[in-house]
């Protein structure tokens, strides 16, 4: 009997899925992949980027972004989640409305561009 209820538990815990508090690890890779086609219209996502910006000036490079002092995960989370224009600031970077998932790896990536730099 006790095997039994031990085969049901591991067979109840294999079937269940991930809840929204178990985030997934984060994907540099997947962020760069990201960046290339949502942010790389106004920033210098990686030093091989195919095409220039088309913002006049760009916006910091992600490499610029990583040096800075903003360059943490938190903050880097904290913005990529918010909204920074307004009508004071019409021209300040939208809110990309990344999902959660998207802002983890997008971070990932900027980091591991001040990873490569050390």
């Amino acid at each position: 009997m006790k095997r039994l209820f031990t085969a049901l538990a591991l067979m109840s815990a294999a079937t269940t899925p991930a809840t929204s508090e178990t985030p997934r690890v984060a994907n540099p890779r997947a962020g760069r992949e990201v960046a290339d086609k949502i942010c790389a219209a106004c920033h210098v996502v990686a030093s091989d980027q195919k095409q220039a910006p088309v913002s006049k000036p760009p916006a910091p490079s992600f490499e610029q972004i990583a040096r800075g002092p903003k360059g943490d995960d938190w903050t880097l989370r904290t913005f990529l989640a918010s909204t920074h224009s307004s009508i004071s600031h019409p021209d300040a970077m939208p809110n990309p409305q990344l999902s959660d998932d998207q802002i983890r790896d997008v971070t990932a990536y900027i980091l591991s561009l001040r990873e490569q730099r050390k």
